[in-house]
């Protein structure tokens, strides 16, 4: 019988936590030109988690950062980090927060991720975004995110062929 009692406690500690699994998703721009605005969706399933939760992202310097939507938190932004904070999170298992980035300057290739931290039976969880790397061209205009190539630019050095040309001309 104590056999049983344990194996049972194990399946349910293991249903237990497999319910409060968190993911999240971030649609970072595959690249980034100066001046030009980026709106980044951010889309946290959090299972049952209801009490309170923020979401910080770091941003380079140069960048600024502006809320779109924020799903019942507050927002700030400050000293290049931007955060929605939750005192009690909304009910759907589903939130999804948008901001919109501008980068005034591209400096040194860089990093975005993003952190949510909650609470939950009175302990702390934290969940990364995937982390995202991102190299500067050799002009500093456009920042690319690393094993992309740059969209709509003609002969630049980072511009991956995507076919060759005559593959093209003979498939007629």
């Amino acid at each position: 019988m104590r056999k049983i009692t344990i194996l049972f406690a194990i399946i349910l500690s293991a249903q237990l936590l497999s319910a409060q699994t968190i993911k999240i998703e971030t649609n970072f721009p595959e690249q980034i030109e100066k001046k030009k605005e980026y709106t980044v969706d951010v889309i946290i399933t959090k299972s049952d988690i209801s009490a309170f939760a923020q979401y910080k992202q770091q941003l380079p310097a140069g960048f600024s950062a502006k809320n779109v939507n924020s799903q019942t938190a507050n927002f700030s932004y400050k000293n290049q980090v931007l955060e929605y904070c939750w005192e009690k999170l909304p009910s759907d298992t589903t939130i999804t927060i948008s901001y919109v980035i501008v980068a005034d300057t591209l400096v040194n290739n860089f990093e975005l991720q993003g952190i949510f931290s909650y609470l939950i039976n009175n302990k702390r969880g934290v969940t990364n975004t995937e982390m995202q790397k991102y190299d500067i061209n050799e002009q500093g205009n456009i920042a690319i995110l690393s094993g992309k190539s740059i969209k709509n630019t003609v002969n630049d050095k980072n511009t991956k062929i995507e076919e060759n040309i005559f593959d093209f001309f003979q498939e007629e």
